[in-house]
């Protein structure tokens, strides 16, 4: 059963002795998309357990324990942790949809010794068939040359003769220039044999399956692959997917929310 969502952060304005307290920002997805949320997650009671979930909204397995910090994009966020959430009711990839999250680097921005560009992945979505099995992933591939620090999402099939050459890469995460604490928004689309990416509001970029993502969708792994690389916040399903327009407008809102130019 769908729950509402409820912010941990956004209270209506108090009177306190006369005086008005300003209510605490809330992410705009929650009012812009209230229809098309699925699953939304943003740990800022604390926990792992979803803000809003059409499924199960605790975590099926946490293969890592959780930290978090205070200071995430509206509340707290997740500084550590690995955790695997069921996908029955809460994130399906053989039909339209979206997924939205936010992250944050903690590498320091100064070239390493070996000249290589510090990696993580965010985010895993497993699916399956009779045929194939399939991994939508999203993260920073770990060990490219330091200025060639790509934010990727692709299409892998494990098991299968199938080479996982469906992937977009977007040069937008190189640490030289992604300082620490800094968040962007990653909006991942998919509908039919494509799916498209898009950072920070950008125009989005599609790429089109080898093989189309079909059967049940198993499981969404969420982290900070890459030992401490990163921070995660906001996570938000939507059943369907946002045209560019809408992930611009999304952005902008978010930013403006925030209080940053």
């Amino acid at each position: 059963m769908k729950k509402s969502i409820v912010s941990t952060l956004a209270v209506a304005s108090m009177f306190c002795l006369g005086t008005e307290l300003a209510a605490a920002p809330e992410n705009p997805v929650n009012t812009m998309f209230e229809n098309d949320i699925i699953f939304s997650l943003n740990f800022n009671d604390g926990t792992l357990n979803a803000d809003m979930a059409n499924g199960k909204g605790e975590p099926a397995k946490v293969k890592k324990p959780a930290k978090f910090i205070e200071k995430g994009l509206f509340g707290k966020g997740l500084a550590d942790g690995w955790i695997n959430y069921d996908a029955k009711q809460n994130i399906d990839l053989t039909v339209p949809g979206t997924l939205i999250y936010w992250v944050a680097p903690t590498w320091d921005s100064k070239k390493p010794a070996n000249g290589k560009e510090p990696g993580f992945t965010a985010v895993q979505i497993r699916g399956k068939s009779k045929e194939y099995n399939y991994t939508m992933i999203s993260g920073k591939m770990h060990g490219q040359p330091w200025g060639h620090g790509h934010f990727n999402t692709y299409v892998q099939y494990p098991g299968a003769k199938i080479k996982h050459v469906n992937c977009e890469n977007m040069n937008v995460a190189r640490a030289g220039i992604w300082k620490n604490g800094q968040w962007k928004m990653k909006a991942i689309t998919w509908n039919g044999g494509k799916f498209a990416v898009s950072v920070n509001g950008s125009p989005s970029r599609s790429s089109t399956l080898k093989k189309m993502m079909i059967g049940e969708t198993v499981y969404m792994e969420l982290g900070v692959g890459g030992g401490k690389q990163i921070m995660i916040d906001e996570v938000t399903v939507l059943s369907r997917a946002l045209s560019d327009v809408e992930i611009k407008k999304l952005y902008d809102a978010t930013i403006k929310a925030l209080g940053t130019k």
